[in-house]
């Protein structure tokens, strides 16, 4: 989901032709072709979007834009703000997981009897060991009792939750 200029939300999605759309029930609003930009030089494979997350950052001015990122197959992070991509970044591998939150202490974490990894700026502050790679994570909150889980979605298609322990500060 994309907040846009006018206050209204859009769902962004992606496809493995390389394409990124944002929409609105009636319309669409933008679409982006990662084929089609001048980062690619040279023959190289077909792009396919390999994540997307839609985040709330704060431009050199000090106001806060809605900006999707968007991860493809060759190394990249584009930054998507309004159907523009505005900046383009070479990541070190492969991008195939995004997620924005605040982390907390691992003492905070139910996993019954796992370990966890969650990492803040400056240290680790604990690990937690996944079945397979990590393709998408996300905050979910259990019905009723409003409690976050951390919920982490697989590549061999399990889907793990983490719990936070009631009582730790």
């Amino acid at each position: 989901m994309e907040l846009c200029v006018m206050g209204n939300c859009a769902i962004v999605a992606a496809d493995e032709s390389g394409y990124i759309c944002a929409i609105q029930p009636s319309q669409e609003l933008w679409r982006i072709n990662l084929n089609n930009l001048a980062i690619n030089k040279g023959p190289s494979e077909k792009a396919i979007v390999t994540s997307l997350l839609c985040a709330d950052l704060t431009t050199p001015s000090g106001e806060v834009c809605s900006y999707i990122l968007a991860a493809d197959n060759r190394k990249h992070l584009l930054v998507v703000n309004q159907g523009e991509v505005v900046m383009t970044i070479n990541t070190p591998d492969v991008v195939t997981a995004m997620c924005s939150g605040a982390f907390i202490d691992a003492e905070r974490l139910d996993t019954g009897g796992e370990t966890t990894q969650t990492k803040n700026t400056t240290q680790k502050v604990g690990n937690y060991d996944t079945p397979d790679w990590i393709r998408t994570m996300d905050i979910m909150y259990t019905s009723g009792e409003r409690k976050p889980q951390i919920v982490i979605g697989c590549l061999n298609n399990s889907v793990q939750g983490l719990s936070l322990l009631e009582g730790s500060s």
